[in-house]
């Protein structure tokens, strides 16, 4: 897609604001991976003006049809966008992204459950969603576990 050449600088000059045009090209006709590379440059602010309702916005239509990335980005809104916090919101784009597989999700959602934010409290289900290695790294920093027995 040529909003990633863009983005990238891959054989043409590094340009967000090419890259955003084209992405949202693409993101109008539903392609998921436009619209999560739309909804990253709204966050960041590269080529566009930096606004979380428009990255959220974004963020969402792709999770809508199932890219994990999108609802791993739109579940870190939930618990880190001042105004726009709801840690049950965010447990269940968590939950969606971890069910693909997606290993930062699924840390995350060890942790909603450690935590017992946006979800019942519940440590063995949240060492279980945090049974990977990186995933025991997250949640020993967050929360302070040592042991996984």
């Amino acid at each position: 897609m040529v909003g990633f050449l863009y983005a990238q600088g891959h054989g043409v000059p590094k340009d967000h604001a090419e890259a955003a045009q084209w992405f949202r090209k693409a993101a109008d006709q539903r392609h998921v991976k436009a619209q999560h590379a739309l909804g990253i440059l709204y966050y960041r602010g590269h080529g566009v003006p930096k606004d979380r309702a428009e990255a959220a916005r974004w963020y969402r239509l792709a999770a809508d049809q199932g890219h994990a990335k999108a609802q791993y980005a739109l579940g870190e809104m939930y618990i880190n966008t001042p105004g726009m916090q709801d840690y049950a919101e965010a447990a269940q784009w968590f939950r969606k992204a971890a069910d693909q597989g997606h290993v930062k999700a699924q840390g995350e959602l060890g942790i909603l459950y450690v935590e017992g934010r946006g979800v019942r409290k519940d440590r063995p289900r949240g060492r279980g969603w945090s049974g990977s290695p990186p995933t025991r790294g997250m949640l020993r920093r967050r929360v302070g576990l040592v042991s996984f027995t």
